[in-house]
């Protein structure tokens, strides 16, 4: 029997499967962050480690019959980063193993597409709408920080909120109930106060992107401020999502946009990108993921090595899931 490693690494934290190539999960790792755009390389080598040491501990036999391991990295877009961490995880390896290193945004489209090829939309704090041709072409849209981009965003949506509770306290726009909720969710009573609370936040993007929840809320009970930011949101991601069809596929092809991330947890907005869609393409299905991103590496491991993925292999990664 042989074994594969997929590896689904963040900016907070590392997530690690050891599978056979039937499905079954031998171990599990959690540790460190590993994206190597906001971790030192040292600490990128201690993440790497634990997992290898862990996995060669709890599963010596499995670990010395490793073929693959597959890496989808967040902050892993340029071939320089896909190069440093290769080197980092083929050193880490038992020979003749294959090591294959990719954006993780390719774990969240397998996580729900389970290996095919689609276009997946992540909208949490950031933004970025990445896909896969049946020729294994890439691209992406979006994804360029919060400073420049990050369209249909936690944060995109939760400034936007903010902003346009303060043109309602400047007289800009008509009322809008934005403004009281700010006040009671950062126990503040005057709009100095709020933009104190936010610009001294330890960490204010995150700070900024809470807010997100709250001018969904807003939209749900009819505001017109808050309806013309999520309307705006959805707009443009499903822009981005014809944008990258075009690109990546023929005209009618049919394909499955994966939605995740912390935005699609309020079920309206799935609703409203696939009627924004209906308006400009055809040929794509909306769904979710029907499993977490690091079996989404799995599957990566598994096709890097031209395996063709069993439906019982399947069924075994789901009830893994269904087991978390």
């Amino acid at each position: 029997m042989s074994y594969i490693i997929g590896i689904d690494g963040g900016g907070t934290k590392t997530l690690a499967l050891l599978a056979d190539l039937e499905g079954n999960i031998i171990s599990t790792c959690i540790t460190g962050p590993s994206n190597p755009n906001t971790v030192s390389s040292r600490a990128l080598s201690h993440t790497f480690e634990t997992i290898f040491s862990q996995f060669k501990e709890e599963a010596p036999e499995a670990f010395s019959k490793l073929i693959g391991i597959f890496a989808g990295i967040a902050g892993a877009g340029s071939s320089m980063i896909q190069t440093q961490l290769y080197q980092l995880l083929d050193a880490l390896s038992p020979s003749a193993c294959r090591v294959t290193v990719q954006p993780d945004a390719i774990n969240a489209l397998y996580s729900g597409t389970l290996g095919k090829p689609g276009v997946v939309q992540i909208s949490g704090t950031g933004s970025l709408t990445f896909g896969i041709n049946e020729n294994q072409q890439q691209s992406r849209i979006g994804g360029w920080g919060y400073l420049l981009g990050d369209e249909g965003s936690g944060y995109d949506i939760g400034k936007k909120g903010i902003a346009a509770a303060l043109h309602y306290l400047d007289g800009k726009i008509n009322k809008t109930m934005l403004l009281k909720m700010l006040y009671d969710y950062f126990h503040v009573d005057t709009g100095r106060d709020l933009i104190d609370q936010i610009y001294h936040n330890a960490d204010p993007k995150r700070s900024i992107a809470s807010v997100c929840r709250l001018v969904f809320q807003a939209y749900q009970s009819g505001d017109k401020a808050a309806s013309i930011i999520i309307d705006d949101a959805a707009w443009e991601i499903a822009r981005n999502i014809h944008l990258l069809h075009k690109r990546l596929f023929s005209v009618g092809e049919q394909i499955n946009v994966v939605v995740c991330g912390g935005v699609f947890q309020n079920s309206i907005f799935p609703t409203l990108i696939k009627q924004e869609l209906n308006k400009i393409v055809s040929g794509i299905t909306v769904i979710t993921p029907k499993l977490p991103p690091v079996c989404g590496s799995v599957i990566g491991a598994y096709l890097s090595e031209d395996m063709n993925i069993s439906t019982d292999s399947m069924n075994r990664l789901q009830n893994f899931q269904s087991n978390k």
